[in-house]
């Protein structure tokens, strides 16, 4: 099967250079590696705002990566886009037609690829609005990996309806256990139940990330010996950036609050990371006193992580969950057997979760929870021990096994509806 991922939440890797892009593991590029791995092909359709052509490249896991124009002759022509360098756009109007265009590129690219099935790797963007065109070419299952709808009740609506041709043409939706989608999608036109498929967005490649020794992993990351380490590893914005999914800057906080009650040695904290804001978080680290303990570890190679995790104590990942099920990091380090934390969402959310815990997100009361689970030596070897299982579920194999069914369902269902005079 030829599969095509559309990466909608994404123009031009907007989070790291365009040269960086292709040594990324994300989801989708370890989608593509397990696919494979069962036989099948992809490509990674990206849309850019720079390329005047399409761009062709190869990721290091092996499959095409085409960065596909947003621009369009007649919708979206060039000179739209050079009058503010670095934005989408003018208008709200020209950043839908930027998406429209783009999908009409997308298509006559698709073609070309002789594409079996598209992938949609998220919805919470314009560029899924017109996903519903690409249906001319094969059929789609669009799937959720982050992100929310507007807040108030007009924007809301207006862009419930704006989603409800794409969501009544993919054949699936994958989601995880996300209580806020399914409220979502059981009230969305096209969206219903039927169609939902349970799969959490995480894939792991177990043959790389597993368990290092702890004190030989401890020896070779260079972490204090002796010392309780928790690691963070993440993308750094500028403090005050719209960007700010994940924020090291309140877990610095969380962690300057948890000093002040550790009585069990010393208490260290590294940051695994990069981005716009290295300097904003290394300002704020030294004004919360904290700069002795805290090490900002910069940019680290996704190989070199395994050693990492297993050297810690506890991974903390700086984003508010509605279940811990969440992020590369979140699965890898559970591959690596050790227990991860975060923030949860709201109090209605359980602090207990398997393969970790979550903290309020006031940092009062976080650094007590954290403090009194991580001092509990027995209560983190509990959750250290469930770390195995959660990791297996999401290793290349399951995922590309969940995939492939997925895949066959869709494809099928087409044939079924074409067989009936549909779409």
């Amino acid at each position: 099967m030829r599969v095509g991922f559309v990466l909608t939440e994404t123009v031009d890797g907007r989070f790291v250079p365009w040269e960086s892009f292709l040594d990324w593991e994300s989801y989708v590029d370890l989608y593509c590696l397990a696919l494979a791995r069962r036989g099948h092909s992809c490509t990674k359709y990206v849309p850019s705002i720079e390329a005047t052509e399409v761009k062709i490249y190869r990721h290091k896991f092996g499959h095409i990566v085409k960065r596909v124009p947003v621009h369009h002759p007649v919708l979206y022509p060039r000179w739209l886009g050079r009058k503010r360098k670095g934005t989408h756009g003018l208008t709200t109007v020209a950043y839908q037609l930027q998406s429209l265009g783009f999908t009409l590129n997308l298509i006559r690219e698709a073609k070309a690829d002789r594409t079996d099935l598209f992938h949609y790797s998220s919805y919470y963007s314009s560029f899924f609005v017109p996903a519903f065109v690409t249906r001319v070419v094969a059929p789609m299952l669009v799937q959720y990996s982050g992100g929310g709808l507007p807040e108030r009740a007009l924007p809301r609506l207006a862009w419930r309806s704006a989603l409800a041709p794409s969501f009544a043409a993919a054949r699936s939706v994958l989601l995880g256990e996300y209580k806020s989608e399914l409220e979502m999608l059981r009230g969305q036109p096209g969206a219903g139940a039927a169609k939902t498929r349970s799969f959490d967005a995480p894939i792991v490649d177990t043959d790389v990330f597993r368990p290092v020794p702890r004190d030989k992993a401890v020896t070779r990351s260079g972490f204090e010996e002796g010392a309780t380490n928790i690691l963070s590893v993440t993308f750094v914005s500028k403090r005050h950036s719209e960007l700010l999914a994940k924020n090291p800057y309140l877990l610095v906080t969380l962690f300057a609050k948890a000093k002040k009650s550790w009585a069990r040695g010393k208490l260290k904290l590294y940051i695994a990371g990069f981005g716009p804001g290295m300097d904003d978080l290394r300002e704020h680290v030294e004004a919360e006193g904290v700069g002795g303990d805290v090490k900002l570890l910069g940019r680290v190679k996704h190989d070199s992580l395994p050693v990492l995790y297993s050297a810690s104590d506890l991974v903390f990942v700086p984003y508010p969950f509605e279940r811990l099920n969440e992020g590369s990091v979140t699965y890898e380090s559970f591959a690596c057997g050790t227990a991860v934390a975060g923030w949860r969402r709201s109090e209605a959310i359980p602090v207990e979760q398997p393969g970790g815990f979550l903290v309020d997100l006031q940092p009062d009361s976080g650094a007590t929870q954290m403090v009194a689970r991580l001092a509990d030596s027995a209560y983190m070897r509990s959750k250290e021990a469930q770390c195995a299982e959660l990791a297996s579920g999401v290793s290349l194999e399951a995922g590309g096994e969940k995939l492939e069914a997925c895949y066959n369902e869709a494809v099928a269902n087409r044939a079924a509806s074409r067989g009936r005079g549909g779409p």
